[in-house]
């Protein structure tokens, strides 16, 4: 059994600018595999262009490299707790023609891995104003022998209205638990124990 936590954390903050409209989560959706060469995670069931699409994926061979569904996804982050685990965020917007409900997947080559993966959506409450990211900051972590948690860099909101998303992902399985005070939008994990990767969206 491991005595320490590694992980990654990635704070993000959505705006919708100086209209300052309130952000609603439009759906989720989560996916895992031990063993997999691919991952698929589903948009929304209400889906309407303009909306704003965040996709976390998390995989364990650091040396594997991942391949984004299409062009259009924009990757917000990518690190790595050194030859542990990898955490990417991607991004885009929904356009016509996207099918709500229908899938995304991602692909990695260089070998198998585990991987766990989550995808939310989100739209202003006014018509026509549309979400955006504002900032983000991430790193990596690993705690002291026998800690058991991880501190997220700071990230400072400008305007009223905006909103502050948690991306974590740990080494191994069970490891993951929602900070106070926030909601959990996925938890998927990929499976084999301390050797498999959790991942969270908050």
């Amino acid at each position: 059994m491991r005595n320490a936590l590694h992980g990654l954390l990635l704070l993000v903050l959505l705006s919708t600018g100086p209209a300052c409209a309130t952000l609603l989560n439009t759906g989720n959706s989560s996916g895992a595999g031990n063993g997999a060469t691919q991952i698929s995670l589903n948009l929304p069931a209400d889906l309407q262009v303009g909306d704003l699409l965040i996709a976390q994926i998390a995989y364990r061979n650091t040396s594997a490299t991942l391949s984004a569904p299409n062009a259009r996804w924009t990757l917000l982050q990518n690190t790595a707790n050194g030859s542990l685990i990898r955490q990417q965020v991607y991004v885009r917007t929904v356009a016509s023609g996207d099918v709500a409900g229908s899938s995304e997947t991602w692909s990695v080559s260089g070998g198998n891995t585990r991987l766990a993966g989550g995808l939310s959506g989100w739209r202003s409450s006014i018509a026509g104003i549309y979400p955006g990211i504002e900032q983000s900051q991430g790193n990596t972590g690993t705690t002291s022998v026998g800690g058991n948690a991880l501190s997220a860099p700071a990230i400072t909101a400008a305007n009223a209205g905006q909103l502050l998303r948690l991306f974590g992902v740990s080494y191994g399985n069970g490891f993951a638990v929602t900070p106070p005070g926030l909601s959990e939008y996925y938890r998927p994990q990929s499976g084999a124990g301390l050797n498999g990767t959790s991942q969270l969206g908050v």
